[in-house]
């Protein structure tokens, strides 16, 4: 009887109660079949492949500022991105694969999302699929790539094509696609910035993305910018390309 009561008064008073929080809208349209690409002015594109079997989360960073480290003999290097991770952004995610292929048998895949700075987070491997290219011992079917990863940005009214994530590996140049449903002139080749630190929000294995040719290597734990030195006579060599300047090379660092 009081448990009656006491439901009852609960109820008999709107606005007393705890109001849930709605995750804040985050939309993301795959886009497929023969029709022309309508690119509209207030969203962005994400083109992407990943290998048949996978799929790789992309998650929108909300707060993201930017280190840009620059030379007067080098060209400018990868952003290095200090991230504040909240809450939110364990909504603003989606999965890139499935069964909703841009261009069928090529993986590649297209998708309508809120521009902003994406970050590749983690790549999942389904056993089950027929097309699966990994045996089943082979990996876990989740990795979060906390250790280290890419993002890159996506701008409204534009098409951000990233070329292919395969698992820990990610293309160092991408290149533009040709298909006569995009529109022309509407691609961005994307530049890669660097992300140390994501969190591991599903408790998963952790790993980090191969160096990239060009973009960046290892010193230890640290992600170090890609730096390509203009040398006399044409030449152009680095012996320590993942070097920072001022730092002195790192007997285990790995170069792209």
């Amino acid at each position: 009887m009081i448990a009656s009561i006491i439901v009852l008064a609960a109820a008999a008073a709107p606005g007393q109660g705890v109001t849930p929080i709605a995750p804040p809208p985050f939309s993301v349209r795959a886009i497929s079949g023969k029709k022309p690409v309508a690119v509209s002015s207030s969203r962005g594109y994400v083109l992407v492949r990943v290998i048949p079997g996978t799929l790789a989360r992309l998650v929108k960073a909300v707060h993201a500022a930017s280190n840009t480290i620059q030379s007067e003999n080098s060209t400018a290097y990868p952003q290095k991105l200090n991230i504040t991770w909240s809450d939110e952004e364990r909504y603003n995610t989606f999965l890139i694969g499935g069964d909703k292929e841009f261009i069928k048998y090529l993986n590649y895949y297209l998708y309508e999302v809120p521009p902003g700075m994406y970050v590749y987070t983690e790549f999942s491997v389904n056993y089950s699929s027929s097309y699966n290219v990994f045996a089943k011992p082979a990996l876990p079917s989740n990795i979060c790539l906390c250790m280290g990863t890419i993002a890159f940005e996506v701008r409204p009214g534009r098409i951000s094509t990233v070329g292919s994530l395969i698992g820990v590996s990610v293309d160092s140049a991408p290149v533009p696609v040709e298909d006569p449903r995009l529109p022309d002139g509407q691609q961005d080749l994307v530049k890669f910035n660097l992300v140390e630190r994501v969190p591991n929000w599903t408790g998963t294995v952790i790993d980090r993305i191969l160096p990239i040719s060009g973009v960046f290597g290892y010193s230890r734990d640290k992600m170090v910018p890609y730096r390509k030195v203009e040398l006399p006579d044409g030449q152009d060599a680095n012996p320590f390309p993942w070097r920072i300047r001022g730092e002195q090379p790192d007997k285990g660092a790995s170069q792209p």
